[in-house]
């Protein structure tokens, strides 16, 4: 199989340990690698349990194959795609090694989605947008999903005809703890998610408050005025002169 050239292309997005890139011949798909610059510290990096080290086998790849494997038990324990997670296709060969190919998400103007914490800076954490995250968080409880590191970044705002305006986890899946205890007890799954989504809701308010703050302190603009004011200014030598005429 050929490589897919990706060196020469710039990357959409730049995350802790990953870049997204548009796949070449698909604008509808991306493909998730390996930073490269920090990925020579993985075939290195050992985890420590008392007195023994031990080396993560997957190395680099090892957020790919975590998420990878959430994705595909949550398909063996449901019918039919999730509307909160992208569409998984596997792994592609690329000039960076392997690559992790998902569906792209878009938002309403068909662009690429923009994240939580974009949407809510420029709109504010709004009551419909409150309620998408109570049903993504119930949605993600329901089919015991196991979030491993969900915030502002990796949960984005979509939409599609069939289900509307909902949230979509891009990143993030998977059990990170080296026993991968969440997987094993569903009690400490629950207990684990709902911790993560309390904190996602207080980065949230918390983005919301700064937001409406930055608002409060700035200046009103040109046409903000009071109207009275306005209408003041406009009157000379006891004639009223339209506003826009002069």
């Amino acid at each position: 199989m050929k490589k897919l050239k990706l060196r020469d292309a710039t990357p959409l997005f730049v995350g802790g340990s990953r870049l997204v890139f548009e796949h070449p011949s698909n604008p509808d798909l991306l493909i998730k690698i390996p930073r490269p610059d920090i990925s020579s510290r993985w075939t290195s990096k050992r985890t420590r349990f008392g007195r023994v080290y031990l080396t993560r086998r997957f190395g680099a790849y090892t957020d790919s194959f975590r998420e990878l494997r959430e994705y595909v038990s949550i398909r063996a324990r449901q019918e039919g795609h999730p509307n909160f997670l992208p569409l998984y296709f596997g792994f592609v060969e690329t000039d960076y090694g392997l690559g992790v190919v998902v569906g792209r998400v878009c938002g309403t103007d068909g662009t690429p989605a923009p994240t939580l914490g974009q949407e809510i800076r420029e709109t504010g954490f709004s009551p419909d947008l409150s309620r998408q995250l109570d049903e993504l968080e119930s949605a993600v409880q329901q089919l015991g999903l196991t979030t491993g590191d969900i915030g502002m970044g990796n949960v984005v705002c979509a939409f599609s005809e069939s289900h509307g305006p909902h949230l979509v986890i891009v990143d993030g899946i998977g059990d990170k703890t080296f026993l991968r205890i969440n997987t094993l007890s569903s009690y400490l799954r629950w207990r684990t998610n709902r911790r993560h989504f309390a904190k996602l809701r207080k980065r949230a308010w918390d983005i919301d408050r700064d937001r409406a703050s930055i608002a409060a302190a700035s200046p009103p603009l040109v046409g903000e005025v009071d109207g009275s004011l306005a209408s003041r200014c406009c009157h000379t030598a006891g004639a009223s002169i339209p506003i826009g005429t002069r």
